[in-house]
Parts: structure tokens; C-alpha cells; sequence
């Protein structure tokens, strides 16, 4: 059985972010009231929530990121904290905070892979070590341009357990969302993975 890999991604005001977390429950108790600030914010997407099984969306999206040089402000997509990793007997919080510069140059970053990906999808298909695509998918998923708070949970997207080219591309188009949100309002980001 693969163990599920959980990610929430929310703006925040730079300011409400602690200058330190001294464990998960610390993030947690901040996440929770930020986050609700941030599913509340009108207008665009402020906030996702991700799952996926054994954290292969989050592994093919930092594979394709990596795949281009400058793209470490990426790394929040890989599943590792950028800011802080709590381990502990049953479990992995990983969290990374991005400032708004940072987001800035996340948001600029995260669309120029996707224009990539869209010129060159044999990419997304090097970016799997699952082996997870076949067919069409994913050249079909590169020509839809929806996003959503939950694409696991949309029955707009394809694919079972946040494995599926839909989904990788409908939770990094949902990531860009997020992103330019916050950018468009000088917010930080706070983006955490529990598996």
C-alpha cells in the first residue's frame, strides 16, 4: 500500500508568518487560521489542497523542474521543506515559505515551465519515473487550462489517486494560480506536505 503524500499551498501576509517553527503542531496551529483567511480572499485562487499517491505528482513536478537550470525556487514542489522538515515516528511534515519576492520569481519561473512543457511534451514524460503516462494523456492534459482549489477531488480532472497527467498538470497550473494571486497582492506563500 503507497502511503498518500497530502499538500496545502496558501498566501498569507508576510508579516503573520512566525520568524521560526519550533514543530508541525507549531505550523499546523498557523496553517489552520491562514488558510482560512486565504480559501475567504475573493476573487482568484489563494489557496490549493493537493494529495497525491506516494507523492508522485509532487516527484514528477520537481523532476520537470529541475530538468531547467534556476528553477530552485521551485523546490517546494519536490516535497521537501525549503524552510523546515519534521520528522517524526509515523510521519513528515515538510514546509517551505516563500517571501513575496520569492513568489514573484516562483510565479515567473513555474509559467515558463509550463510554456516549456506545452512546446515539448516528450518532457513530461522524461519528468516520470513511474511510468504512469500512456497514450495521449498527456498531450491532452497540456491543452487544458482549468485550475481548481482540489484536483484530486474536481471530476474535471482525470486519473485516480493524483496520479495522472491531468493531474500533474491541473495541480502545477493550480500552483501558478496561487502563485500570481499572491504576487498580484503582495502576499507570501506558505506550502506544506504531510505524508
Amino acid at each position: 500500500m503507497s502511503i498518500e503524500y497530502v499538500s496545502e499551498t496558501f498566501s498569507v501576509p508576510a508579516n503573520r508568518i512566525p520568524a521560526k517553527f519550533g514543530s508541525a503542531q507549531d505550523f499546523a496551529a498557523f496553517a489552520t487560521d491562514a488558510k482560512g483567511e486565504a480559501r475567504g480572499r475573493p476573487g482568484a485562487l489563494h489557496y490549493l489542497h493537493g494529495s497525491t499517491r506516494g507523492g508522485w505528482a509532487l516527484l514528477t513536478a520537481w523532476n520537470a523542474a529541475k530538468a531547467a537550470p534556476g528553477n530552485e525556487v521551485l523546490s517546494f514542489l519536490s516535497g521537501k521543506g525549503r524552510t523546515v522538515d519534521f520528522d517524526d515516528e509515523c510521519s513528515n511534515t515538510a514546509v517551505s515559505v516563500l517571501s513575496p519576492v520569492e513568489v514573484k520569481d516562483a510565479a515567473g519561473r513555474l509559467q515558463s515551465l509550463l510554456v516549456a512543457l506545452r512546446a515539448n511534451p516528450a518532457a513530461v514524460y522524461d519528468a516520470d519515473d513511474a511510468g504512469v503516462f500512456y497514450g495521449d494523456d498527456v498531450e491532452k492534459a497540456l491543452a487544458r487550462d482549468y485550475v481548481t482549489p482540489d484536483p484530486r477531488f474536481d471530476t474535471r480532472v482525470s486519473g485516480d489517486d493524483g496520479q495522472s497527467a491531468d493531474y500533474l498538470l491541473t495541480f502545477l497550473r493550480s500552483t501558478l494560480a496561487v502563485l500570481n494571486s499572491a504576487a498580484a497582492e503582495g502576499l507570501a506563500v506558505a506550502h506544506w506536505v504531510r505524508c
